[in-house]
């Protein structure tokens, strides 16, 4: 798959044959990144605001696509993550050398467990239309806290 180094919503994302001619590339930086057939399965994607852990959705592309982005199609509905997926989202945003004011941690399933596909910090969509009413008001007011609490850029 090639991906924008820079995108937003699976725009330019490509997904080229292993064994094919590298079509041409264009004139920004790219990323390759091998493609899991899991992805036509759809992601599961959490949410963290000022560390902790919010809500997540899982994401499944449209018939016939791999993208898991509405723009293309795919369909979104809240779930329960899990346990064991919270954790490895975890444990993923507390390597980083600076804890994020907000994260969305994607997920496929795999054969051997759920594995990462991307972590977005830079203006994710972060679906809180699909977290309940009472979780968005107190979403809003841990968001609102932690930014004051962040020195000024």
């Amino acid at each position: 798959m090639l991906k924008p180094a820079i995108g937003q919503s699976g725009l330019g994302v490509t997904r080229i044959a292993a064994a094919g001619p590298m079509p041409p590339l264009p004139e920004v930086p790219v990323v390759l990144q091998p493609f899991l057939d899991q992805v036509t399965a759809g992601e599961t994607s959490l949410v963290f605001v000022a560390g902790g852990f919010s809500h997540a959705v899982r994401r499944n592309p449209a018939a016939g696509d791999f993208r898991a982005n509405t723009q293309f199609g795919a369909s979104v509905q809240a779930v329960d993550p899990g346990a064991a997926r919270i954790t490895l989202a975890t444990q993923a945003l507390a390597a980083l050398t600076a804890a994020p004011l907000y994260a969305r941690v994607d997920l496929l399933n795999t054969p051997r467990g759920p594995v990462i596909s991307e972590i977005e910090l830079i203006e994710p969509a972060l679906f809180l239309d699909h977290a309940a009413a009472t979780m968005r008001r107190g979403l809003a007011r841990r968001f609102a806290a932690a930014a004051a609490r962040r020195p000024e850029a």
